[in-house]
């Protein structure tokens, strides 16, 4: 690959299976050229993945939005490549499996997942880590040896892997399961219903199950909508709401970043940006005073405007680390816009009264 810059922008949302066939063909590239002969590390591109959370095209500033300004993102649809006919599931979980798996999320056989909520049980004293871990180990099948995964390929490819962030598989998974996928380093929510709160009290990774200092919320500070006195009151309600989720996985991420400088690293950033309901520890400057935005309207918008926040927080680092002419990063969302700040007479959801059959 050079030492070129190598910048790739996938339009949201991204083909899964384009893009475990691109990273594929870079990591048996890898493999052939080590193989065949020795080059150093450093030739070998570190690649990037941020998978935004249902971010829809829209909410971006090179698609034309006026509201939210999202310059580091437009950074890379500029000098990069973008997608612009990808597509991909309209869920989460099948969006991230078929991105896990290269396989497709209408396969006729399917994804093995277990149900969401289990890991609340260890916050209300129900069960305890060990006994989760157990259970939906008992309910799912070994996983065959044939099945691959897109942080195995990397890790097999003789990348260092990491992932951080909503670490979702299904709707609940273990740690037996991450280092089966090929992480080498993972923090974050093993489970779908957790991770629509941004309070956890405890997170998981390498070392097992760790305590969040000042978060006590069982339901991770889960928020209600849609629009209201009564829920904007409990959305600010800060008792037992002290670390913030993303922030959290920021400081891993760029932990990461400068631990694994020396070598090529593949990194899996599944943001929970700016999936709701609606939470952000405080409204952005940009959004304060705009008068065309209700009130959970420029929260929701802070939350898009941390999100591009945190891209430039990463390629500020590579260029601190001097890494960043060797290093790839791709940037999509699993499945596009949602809508989580629904308000009678601007915003509904009327798909919830719908009769699909």
């Amino acid at each position: 690959m050079g030492r070129a810059i190598h910048i790739l922008f996938a339009q949201m949302a991204v083909s899964s299976l384009l893009t475990i066939l691109l990273l594929q063909a870079l990591f048996s590239g890898c493999q052939t050229k080590r193989s065949s002969e020795r080059v150093p590390d450093s030739e070998y591109p570190n690649i990037i993945l941020i998978y935004a959370d249902d971010l829809g095209i829209g909410l971006l500033g090179h698609e034309g939005q006026q509201i939210i300004t999202t310059p580091n993102i437009d950074r890379l649809a500029e000098e990069g490549i973008r997608f612009e006919n990808a597509y991909s599931s309209m869920l989460c979980a099948p969006a991230r499996a078929s991105l896990l798996t290269g396989r497709h999320d209408c396969h006729s056989d399917g994804f093995e997942i277990t149900a969401a909520g289990i890991y609340k049980k260890i916050g209300t004293g129900e069960m305890s880590h060990s006994q989760v871990e157990s259970l939906i180990s008992e309910y799912l099948e070994e996983v065959p040896d044939k099945q691959m995964f897109l942080g195995q390929l990397a890790k097999e490819a003789g990348y260092t892997t990491g992932q951080f962030g909503k670490l979702e598989w299904g709707f609940a998974a273990t740690q037996g399961q991450m280092k089966r996928h090929g992480w080498d380093h993972y923090f974050g929510y093993l489970d779908h219903v957790r991770a629509h709160g941004f309070y956890p009290p405890y997170l998981f990774g390498n070392r097992g199950l760790e305590e969040i200092s000042g978060n006590t919320r069982s339901d991770c500070g889960k928020s209600s909508e849609p629009e209201g006195e009564v829920n904007f009151r409990e959305r600010w309600n800060m008792e037992g709401k002290q670390s913030y989720s993303q922030e959290i996985f920021m400081d891993s991420v760029l932990a990461f970043l400068g631990a694994h400088r020396d070598q090529p690293f593949f990194l899996y950033f599944p943001t929970q940006l700016p999936h709701g309901p609606v939470a952000v520890p405080e409204v952005h400057p940009d959004f304060v005073y705009d008068k065309r935005l209700t009130q959970i309207e420029k929260e929701y918008a802070s939350m898009v405007k941390m999100l591009d926040d945190h891209v430039g927080q990463i390629i500020l680092e590579l260029q601190k680390l001097g890494i960043d002419d060797n290093t790839m990063v791709i940037f999509t969302s699993d499945n596009g816009h949602e809508i989580y700040y629904a308000q009678e007479g601007r915003v509904q959801k009327p798909y919830r009264d719908m009769e699909t059959g």
